[in-house]
């Protein structure tokens, strides 16, 4: 997910206090003009809430001046200040709360992004976004047709994605960083063949392949069965890249919320998450049934550690 925006505003305006959509990154550079930024990590989100902890003042900086008692945390919150010149470009961090002021009349180039870095924050975003969607229609609850599928489309208009949209997003990040490792070890498998070191058809992934069955074996039932996760031709030498590396890390995090979000989906839509029905089918290269998809970056995360250098 990518959004890229311009802005343009006379000397004056500003922005309101938020934290930007999805809790994704952002960066900024202007093209022209001054910028002020007032920025709060995410521990001090509490700080910002006026005192019964529900709402955040439009500026936070004003809340000090003009309504102190009904932000009484607002004067002690650790915060960042910054002057961005022209030409000066500023990352801000996920879940961030800012507010900026245009010094001079201003034009500027903004992008927002999610990545495997991120997808908890989001997951933490939507996961508060629904019990808010669900709370605020509880009364409709006996009289609904399918009342968890009427607060899927609520989340969706709320915060512009739903939970089936979330899970295609993460299937997104999963494939890409599956790819990544993939063509690593093909690299990998061509210099071994360079160098004359022997090779088979038996690589990362079809050990990945043998993991994913003996993962199903044990969720259907069927006794398990030693798996052979011996990669021919790797020699200890062969430790994964650095962007193997990072693809194993977001491979990790990214299955946990994979996890997490099939749990939550199969609480009301079980027929989904076990790919039954047309309402499961999902495009791309991913398989049909979800629950697979987080079989196989499991057993991809582990074919990788396989090559970890250990101190052996």
């Amino acid at each position: 997910r990518n959004r890229c925006c311009r802005y343009l505003g006379p000397a004056g305006s500003c922005t309101a206090l938020h934290s930007d959509v999805l809790r994704s990154f952002s960066w900024s550079v202007n093209l022209c003009g001054r910028k002020r930024w007032v920025l709060w990590p995410p521990e001090e989100t509490a700080n910002l809430l006026d005192k019964h902890g529900q709402n955040f003042p439009a500026s936070a900086e004003a809340a000090l001046t003009e309504a102190p008692a009904q932000y009484p945390g607002a004067a002690g919150a650790a915060r960042v200040e910054v002057v961005q010149g022209p030409g000066e470009a500023i990352f801000v961090p996920a879940g961030w709360h800012h507010e900026v002021t245009n010094l001079e009349d201003t034009l500027s180039v903004n992008h927002n992004w999610l990545n495997a870095c991120s997808l908890h924050w989001t997951y933490q975003l939507l996961r508060r976004d629904l019990a808010d969607a669900t709370a605020a229609i509880e009364d409709c609850r006996d009289i609904a047709e399918d009342f968890d599928a009427l607060c899927q489309r609520n989340l969706k208009v709320n915060s512009s994605m739903d939970y089936y949209d979330f899970f295609r997003f993460l299937r997104d990040v999963a494939e890409a960083e599956m790819n990544a490792l993939a063509c690593d070890n093909s690299d990998q498998q061509a210099h071994r063949a360079d160098s004359g070191v022997g090779t088979n058809a038996e690589d990362g992934s079809a050990v990945a392949v043998r993991l994913a069955e003996a993962v199903a074996n044990q969720q259907t039932g069927r006794p398990p069965a030693q798996v052979d996760t011996s990669l021919p031709g790797a020699g200890p030498s062969e430790a994964l890249s650095p962007r193997e590396l990072l693809a194993v890390f977001n491979l990790q995090r990214t299955v946990a919320v994979v996890d997490s979000l099939l749990t939550a989906i199969e609480a009301f839509d079980e027929a989904w998450v076990n790919g039954q029905g047309d309402s499961a089918s999902l495009p791309g290269t991913c398989t049909s049934c979800p629950k697979d998809l987080s079989s196989r970056i499991h057993a991809v995360v582990v074919a990788a550690r396989l090559r970890f250098p250990t101190s052996e």
